[in-house]
């Protein structure tokens, strides 16, 4: 059982010779052991200084953790010394490319409430980003992949003068590269060369067979849109 006897430092206790060590008071049996090899509670206290893993450490950089009732402002004062920034714009987000601002400021907000040192923020940012570039580039890599499965595909069912309807069909309309991969993105590489095909088909653009030239239909709907075109098209192939 402890010893809980409060240490009498009365001159009477010392003169009858009744004086109480000055571990008598500690409340934990193994700390009271350790004690009795000191003398004066000085002693002790010498020790441990020596010893102490912080006895090198600037007293100004050591904090008392708060605890599980400590209101918002020691929080805040252990959130700072650690290495909270002032301001939640101050760890940066929105700077970096490709972020959405409005998430950014969330983000640093929710950094800031819950103490997130700048150092550490930028990390979690670092790993964000990599982790983002990464399934952009697995998603980029897999779109390529399905659009040569689906152009290979295409290219078997209508044969290459199908293809090259569907591509003068293009180019007669007068779509940029752009334009046309932003319809591919969302019909897909293999509906927008059949959609083009059978639209030149129609229109009268088909002249090719197995890679032999056809007549063609002089009153093709590119014929009368676009006469000139049409003619000089015919005189290069020798038409």
């Amino acid at each position: 059982m402890s010893d809980t006897t409060t240490p009498d430092p009365s001159a009477a206790a010392v003169l009858a010779g009744n004086e109480q060590p000055f571990y008598s008071g500690f409340q934990d049996e193994g700390a009271k052991t350790f004690a009795q090899g000191f003398k004066t509670s000085e002693e002790l206290a010498a020790f441990g200084a020596k010893f102490s893993p912080f006895k090198d450490v600037d007293p100004s950089r050591l904090v008392a953790l708060p605890g599980e009732d400590a209101d918002e402002a020691a929080r805040a004062a252990l959130y700072d010394k650690l290495g909270r920034p002032k301001e939640p714009s101050e760890y940066g987000l929105t700077k970096i490319e490709g972020v959405n601002a409005d998430m950014a400021k969330a983000i640093e907000a929710a950094f800031h409430a819950n103490g997130v040192s700048k150092a550490q923020a930028e990390k979690i940012a670092q790993t964000y980003v990599g982790l983002e570039t990464q399934a952009l580039e697995a998603e980029q890599s897999a779109a390529r992949a399905a659009a040569t499965a689906e152009v290979a595909q295409v290219r078997t069912e209508i044969g290459e003068a199908g293809i090259e309807s569907a591509r003068r069909v293009a180019i007669k309309a007068g779509f940029t590269k752009e334009e046309l991969a932003n319809i591919e993105g969302f019909v897909g590489a293999g509906a927008i060369l059949r959609r083009f095909a059978a639209l030149g088909k129609l229109i009268g653009e088909h002249n090719f067979e197995g890679g032999a030239k056809q007549q063609g239909n002089p009153q093709s709907a590119l014929e009368r849109l676009y006469p000139n075109d049409v003619a000089k098209d015919r005189a290069n192939r020798g038409g």
